[in-house]
């Protein structure tokens, strides 16, 4: 497995806004980056995606209805990285858990204690202790 990268900004920050659509997006990952910064882009369009589908209108989680149809501007990305993983468009388990941890101290082994996630849902330590132990 390919590490983890814990963001694109550092390694592909020269990255130009003017360049539109996830065709673009996807040859400057798979020349600059190659697996490891699908599977980064992947996960963070995922958890946008999925954000914006569930993100209540008035800040009312209880009332929240999820949307039917995502902005192009994380659609298209998203589309074009997903295909060129050979993966559904959705936040997929390998994604989420696979794809989705540090180590606390780089020196240190992967074990519960020094594994953390780069992103969550909700945050806090029961979402973080919950998929760390599963």
């Amino acid at each position: 497995m390919p590490p983890t990268l814990t963001s694109l900004c550092d390694e592909y920050g020269h990255y130009s806004s003017q360049r539109k659509g996830g065709n673009h997006l996807l040859s400057f990952l798979q020349e600059n980056g190659g697996q490891p910064a699908l599977e980064r882009a992947n996960l963070v369009l995922s958890f946008l995606a999925h954000s914006f589908v569930w993100a209540p209108d008035d800040n009312n989680i209880a009332k929240a209805k999820p949307t039917t149809e995502l902005p192009a501007c994380i659609a298209v990305p998203w589309t074009a990285v997903t295909e060129a993983l050979d993966r559904p468009t959705v936040l997929t388990y390998y994604s989420y858990n696979v794809c989705n941890w540090k180590r606390i101290n780089p020196e240190g082994g992967i074990e519960l204690g020094n594994i953390s996630r780069l992103l969550n849902f909700r945050g806090g330590q029961d979402e973080e202790w919950y998929h760390n132990n599963m």
